[in-house]
């Protein structure tokens, strides 16, 4: 139970998060930790959730990935749809350093996503991952 809470509060935390843009060139530079991040329409719509996996991969790297059109995402998204993710996605991010909590986080956060969506089909959500 104590497990459970903990990844609701992280989710809470990660929700209040401010809303970045991805950098006009080079790479993000937002965390030198692991964490979680959501991706964003600039109209608001969730498209992506992700975490950073590898021991070195601080969160900076999926985030790259993206930028670099080396993730499934950008590939069957933001490629196809002629989406500039530097001009038209926003992010929030939170560090977790514990892996785990890490791999909880993203599914928790992926889950309400999905959730709200079934729930009010006015409000459209899109997830690659």
């Amino acid at each position: 139970m104590k497990e459970a809470i903990e990844i609701k509060v992280l989710f809470e935390s990660l929700s209040k998060e401010e809303l970045k843009r991805f950098p006009s060139q080079g790479t993000p530079n937002v965390s030198s930790s692991q964490g979680v991040y959501i991706l964003y329409s600039v109209s608001g719509m969730v498209l992506n959730v992700g975490r950073s996996i590898s021991a070195d991969g601080v969160v900076n790297q999926p985030l790259n990935n993206h930028i670099n059109g080396r993730s499934s995402f950008t590939c069957v998204y933001t490629i196809q749809r002629r989406i500039d993710l530097r001009k038209e996605l926003l992010f929030r991010f939170i560090e977790v350093y514990d892996h785990r909590n890490r791999t909880l986080l993203e599914v928790f956060t992926f889950g309400v996503i999905m959730s709200c969506s079934f729930r009010n089909r006015s409000q459209r959500m899109v997830i690659w991952k």
